[in-house]
């Protein structure tokens, strides 16, 4: 069987799926798989964002982070 019939009986059978937390998990699987960043990056993301969210006031701005970096590296 050659990957466009897998597809098309894959898409098929996620068709016929009713429950909405199986089609989430199918759709965190299919998102997860296309992505460039590897586990433990997508954890790291995932960590970073939280923390973001739980006070977005205290991040950087690109042009603060580059102040800091000039002065404490020199760069």
């Amino acid at each position: 069987m050659n990957i466009l019939e897998e597809r098309k009986k894959l898409i098929a059978k996620i068709n016929k799926i009713e429950n909405l937390e199986v089609l989430e998990k199918i759709s965190l699987l299919v998102e997860a798989s296309s992505s460039i960043l590897n586990e433990n990056q997508i954890l790291e993301v995932r960590e970073r964002r939280s923390e973001y969210l739980k006070n977005p006031a205290e991040v950087l701005s690109l042009e603060e982070f580059k102040r800091a970096i000039k002065s404490k590296y020199g760069i």
